[in-house]
């Protein structure tokens, strides 16, 4: 009995693994606040244009994003989004380069799910890895 607990167990580790790795190299699902989320990609359909992050700033007004990149994978085009709760508008923010993002700070609302959206490539993508990390700052 206890041995196929533990192997149960162990399947179960495999699987969540399994399932964390894949959704941690796309550009897609939930970021939580002062999270991050990172991945590698071959080649440019790996981070297509519109695949996002979506996220809630809770109580936060205003947060910071950090959206870095290793030395061979040239620097994405991000747009940011909010989308009214109540109405279901959706509004452009601001779109900025990968490497003007933290640069930045947004202001949120706990009024609005917020997203931010892979709006294209700088120049010609080579893969490489990106990790898109954020920060409450108020």
């Amino acid at each position: 009995m206890k041995k196929l607990l533990v192997s149960m167990c162990f399947v179960l580790m495999l699987i969540f693994t399994a399932m964390g790795s894949a959704s941690a190299y796309e550009f897609k699902g939930i970021l939580p606040l002062n999270d991050k989320v990172s991945g590698s990609f071959a080649d440019a359909a790996a981070a297509k244009e519109g695949d996002e992050w979506q996220f809630h700033p809770g109580s936060a007004t205003k947060v910071k994003f950090y959206l870095s990149k290793s030395s061979n994978t040239t620097a994405l085009k991000v747009s940011i989004y909010k989308e009214d709760i109540n109405t279901g508008k959706v509004t452009l923010v601001n779109s900025y380069d990968s490497s003007e993002l933290s640069k930045h700070t947004i202001a949120v609302s706990k009024s609005y799910t917020y997203s931010i959206r892979v709006a294209g490539y700088s120049t010609a993508k080579t893969g490489g890895s990106y990790t898109l990390e954020n920060s409450v700052i108020e």
